[in-house]
C-alpha cells in the first residue's frame, strides 16, 4: 500500500506486507482494539504515521517500522507498542 495523500482507516487489519507512507503524506490507523504484525510487516514513514491503536509486533520473521529524518510517527494517548519477535 502506498500513501501518497492523505489517508483515514477507521477498522484496520493488518498481517503482513509493506505500506509506504510518502514524503508529504499522512496515514492516520483508528478504531482502537489492536493492530497484529504477524511477521513480514514493513512501514516505511516518510511522512506523517499516526497509529491510534496498541501494535504487537510478533512471528518468526521481522516486522519493521522504519522512520525516516524529517518524518513523524505518532502514538496518541496510552497505546501501547510490543515485540514479541523470536
Amino acid at each position: 500500500l502506498n500513501v501518497c495523500g492523505n489517508l483515514t482507516i477507521s477498522s484496520f487489519t493488518y498481517n503482513s506486507g509493506n505500506i509506504n507512507v510518502m514524503e508529504g503524506a499522512t496515514l492516520n490507523l483508528g478504531g482502537g482494539g489492536t493492530m497484529t504484525m504477524n511477521g513480514g510487516g514493513i512501514i516505511t514513514n516518510r511522512g506523517n504515521l499516526i497509529i491510534n491503536k496498541a501494535v504487537v509486533m510478533q512471528g518468526g520473521t521481522a516486522n519493521i517500522i522504519s522512520n525516516a529524518l524529517g518524518a513523524t510517527f505518532t502514538m496518541p494517548g496510552s497505546r501501547t507498542l510490543t515485540i514479541n519477535n523470536a
